[in-house]
């Protein structure tokens, strides 16, 4: 059971880009971590977690807009509801998350139970687990701004 963080951050990043142009039609830009200019900017998250062989927290921060866009493309019409908005960001975490933790499942040969991810409007820092890899990958759209995908991975 072998970590490979550059690999894994690979594959996150081409997860990422993949899943938004396929599911939401966003067009995104992996940029440097010190680019990040969300900060102050009303960031909302999606967060999943897995456990099993290993323990993975994962986390998807945008600005409210991306995921109005997205609830907007699957309704084909702008959505009027707040739980529409977050019922799409959380299927689209779900199909991220479940590609990436298959992914690491089959690399690594370890088995893990993925939970149904949480919407979550006000999301707080958090330091990560201690004892595990953790990762931070910065997207960038000129329609939806900066994206955020976090993840923490701790072998057990």
């Amino acid at each position: 059971m072998k970590y490979d963080k550059k690999w894994v951050e690979l594959l996150a990043e081409q997860l990422v880009i993949d899943v938004s142009d396929w599911m939401a039609g966003v067009h995104l830009v992996c940029v440097p971590e010190k680019e990040q200019s969300c900060a102050g900017a009303d960031i909302h998250a999606v967060c999943a977690c897995a456990k099993g062989d290993a323990s993975i927290t994962m986390q998807l921060q945008a600005e409210p807009r991306l995921f109005s866009g997205l609830a907007k493309r699957h309704m084909g019409k702008e959505p009027t509801e707040d739980e529409d908005i977050q019922e799409y960001a959380v299927e689209f975490m779900n199909v991220l998350c479940g590609r990436f933790v298959s992914a690491l499942c089959t690399d690594m040969k370890i088995k893990i139970c993925f939970s149904t991810p949480s919407y979550d409007a006000s999301p707080k820092a958090e330091p990560p687990e201690k004892d595990g890899e953790s990762s931070t990958l910065v997207f960038f759209s000129k329609e939806y701004g900066h994206v955020v995908f976090k993840w923490t991975v701790k072998m057990l």
